[in-house]
């Protein structure tokens, strides 16, 4: 039985401790460049409780994208500071998402992963490198997540021949385990308009880096639940979209760990509606770990309906789940 885990916040919340999306700017600015973002999401956001990170990025999205000739004339200057305090985002994401110092409580990892086999795979909604960091330890459960390399998923994110079968394993017979729809703090992309390179997604460790090809930075490649325009400028993310389409729709078993199912991510909710409009057969199993489960399983149920999986189960966090 082939099991699919889709990871959210909370997941990360509950083992990283790291913050989730609506109370990622609670924290004290620690730089200069805190106090200009802070600056910023004072005048625009109001107090720090109501700061979710989604809004903040999709409204420095719009902004940067200009909404067609809203900001024709005195416009270029309201981009060069959106461009800057994206910027500053980013560097905050960075930092607050960083594994580095922190001291994880792996139970949660332990008993969610328990069993997990060579069919299985993780679909994550999270930037941080917590799942990567897990899978280098020696744990005593999850022993198969512990042989995940992110060799071949580098190389398919990088080259420009054709993609294995989707959904099938990549070469050397070593599948695509972990499959980050958002994005990645080690997802790195070139922004040089006449980069060779710039379609191509290179996967790295965490640090500053150059594009191989033409020396310019290389920014991490970090999406809003709304996806405006992610696509077209990270295009190679619609291959792990393709492949964890397929993977769902194989799947016996969805597991939802700290994901709430926003109302605002309308491509999951397309990717949902595909993914069970292709099935030939009800789930056998769905389950949700999250203290809000009820009012997650109303909002995928309006998604993908009541009779798209044989049993629904509901657990309040992981540790309910690893004892059932």
């Amino acid at each position: 039985m082939n099991t699919v885990f889709i990871l959210g916040a909370g997941a990360s919340k509950a083992v990283w401790q790291f913050p989730t999306m609506d109370r990622f700017f609670e924290a004290e600015p620690e730089s200069e460049d805190g106090d200009v973002l802070e600056r910023f999401l004072k005048s625009y956001f109001g107090a720090r409780n109501a700061r979710n990170l989604e809004d903040v990025v999709t409204h420095l999205d719009n902004t940067l994208a200009g909404l067609g000739s809203l900001w024709y004339g005195d416009g270029n200057s309201e981009r060069i500071e959106a461009e800057r305090l994206r910027y500053c985002v980013l560097k905050a994401i960075r930092k607050r998402l960083s594994t580095e110092g922190k001291t994880p409580d792996y139970t949660g990892y332990d008993q969610v992963f328990d069993g997990f086999n060579h069919t299985d795979r993780i679909i994550t909604f999270n930037y941080d490198l917590g799942v990567e960091t897990y899978s280098c330890l020696p744990q005593k459960r999850a022993r198969y997540l512990q042989q995940f390399r992110m060799t071949h998923l580098a190389e398919m994110l990088f080259s420009q021949q054709c993609a294995p079968l989707i959904g099938k394993k990549a070469p050397d017979d070593e599948p695509l385990i972990l499959l980050k729809l958002h994005g990645s703090l080690n997802y790195l992309k070139c922004d040089c308009t006449a980069c060779p390179s710039r379609a191509n997604i290179f996967v790295r460790g965490p640090g500053d880096f150059l594009c191989p090809s033409c020396g310019a930075d290389l920014e991490p490649v970090l999406v809003a639940p709304t996806m405006y325009k992610a696509l077209e400028k990270y295009p190679k993310l619609a291959l792990i979209w393709r492949i964890a389409q397929h993977a769902m729709a194989e799947a016996d078993r969805l597991v939802l760990w700290g994901f709430s199912c926003p109302t605002t991510d309308h491509h999951f909710a397309w990717l949902m509606r595909g993914v069970f409009r292709s099935r030939k057969k009800p789930l056998w199993e769905l389950a949700i770990i999250d203290p809000q489960h009820s009012e997650v399983a109303q909002r995928l149920r309006s998604i993908i309906g009541e009779k798209s999986a044989r049993s629904w189960k509901y657990y309040y966090n992981h540790a309910e789940y690893g004892n059932d």
